[in-house]
């Protein structure tokens, strides 16, 4: 800060440009007890457009104050005037300003009070903050929309502290499906979520995740506050400090109660299939998509001679002679495009190598994700039909 004796002698000279001053990186504005300016530094040249010769002797407010601010600092200087004293003294601000032009821009206000023969000067270093309000704005944009997309998410987030196994930080979507309070939630160790039948698995995920830094789709039981239950698939990954250990999960809970339901359904399908499947006197088969058996009730051991173990991994081909084999690989190609075969009739080998007049009915057989994968259907001996 420039002493009184510096002060008085820049006064004295009259040296507005005095190399003091102008060593200064932010602008340096000093104003008498009038307001108007006694110093403006070549950084103030540079910060608001105006040269020193343009400025000093100007009333501030005529320079670089904003309208609409005007009266307010008016209002302020009037105490200061009388004692030395005010809002901005002795602190540091966020403030207004204009440059020559008009354009208003964020700085940051310095601004102390220095008693020269009995009259009041303040002395103000001001710094054009607009590229860290830019990037303050830019930070608290992208909290925000973290924050949005965090607390609204569909699965359940959930971060745990390493060295206790505590809850430090949970998403809105926890505390819907637990039916606890967020207060309940944090603070609470991460075993307590889980039911008593699933808690030593997830002590043993949790040791693993400590060990590894990351967890991926293990399957745990979530205890609600009503003390029902839910299953979820835990993913995570670590927050680590500057040294690489780790500090925190970012974990994340996906509820599969639908999945589980849907994979119970299947199952029960799958047996009411396979039940059916085994007592039925036609032959019933599933074919992968490159035409190799994966599935034969035990119909085709009496039909074919083979046992199932002979057939199955075996392409359909390996039980056709090849002028037959050539035309039903035409079939099976459309087939697998899409659509279903209805009454197609072709000639398989018996193990001892006689023929056998068959007639199929096929579908299309899916994968999880509503891709043609297979095929597979029903088949009828009709040897004797021929005959």
């Amino acid at each position: 800060m420039l002493t009184e004796h510096a002060i008085e002698d820049l006064l004295q000279h009259g040296d507005h440009g005095n190399l003091l001053c102008d060593a200064v990186r932010d602008a340096l504005i000093m104003i008498d007890s009038d307001s108007r300016v006694s110093i403006w530094n070549r950084a103030a040249e540079y910060m608001f457009g105006y040269s020193a010769d343009q400025a000093v002797t100007r009333l501030l407010d005529e320079l670089i104050i904003p309208e609409r601010f005007t009266t307010r600092h008016r209002e302020g200087f009037a105490r200061f005037q009388r004692s030395g004293t005010g809002e901005f003294i002795d602190s540091t601000h966020v403030l207004t300003a204009r440059n020559v032009v008009g354009d208003e821009f964020p700085i940051e206000l310095s601004l102390s009070a220095l008693k020269v023969k009995d009259r009041w000067y303040a002395i103000g270093t001001i710094r054009d903050i607009t590229d860290r309000v830019i990037e303050d704005e830019v930070l608290r944009s992208a909290l925000e929309r973290y924050t949005e997309f965090y607390n609204n998410a569909p699965d359940m987030f959930v971060s745990v502290d390493a060295e206790t196994g505590n809850v430090i930080e949970c998403n809105r979507k926890v505390v819907e499906s637990l039916g606890f309070s967020e207060d309940e939630i944090l603070g609470k160790h991460v075993l307590d979520l889980y039911h008593p039948d699933s808690r030593e698995h997830a002590q043993e995920v949790f040791d693993s995740f400590i060990a590894t830094g990351e967890v991926c789709d293990e399957v745990l039981r979530v205890l609600r506050k009503d003390g029902s239950t839910f299953d979820v698939s835990l993913r995570a990954t670590s927050t680590r400090d500057d040294e690489g250990n780790i500090v925190s999960s970012q974990s994340v809970w996906t509820d599969i109660t639908s999945r589980k339901e849907t994979e119970l359904a299947l199952e029960k399908s799958e047996e009411k299939f396979r039940s059916l499947a085994e007592t039925s006197q036609d032959l019933v088969w599933k074919a992968d998509a490159q035409g190799r058996f994966i599935y034969l009730n035990p119909a085709w051991e009496q039909t074919h001679g083979y046992k199932l173990e002979e057939m199955l991994g075996r392409p359909f081909t390996d039980f056709e002679r090849p002028e037959i084999a050539e035309r039903d690989i035409r079939e099976f190609g459309r087939h697998m495009a899409g659509g279903s075969v209805r009454g197609y009739e072709t000639t398989q080998i018996h193990k001892t190598g006689k023929d056998i007049q068959m007639l199929f009915n096929a579908i299309p057989l899916f994968d999880d994700d509503g891709n043609i994968a297979g095929t597979q259907g029903t088949a009828q001996d009709i040897t004797e039909r021929r005959e």
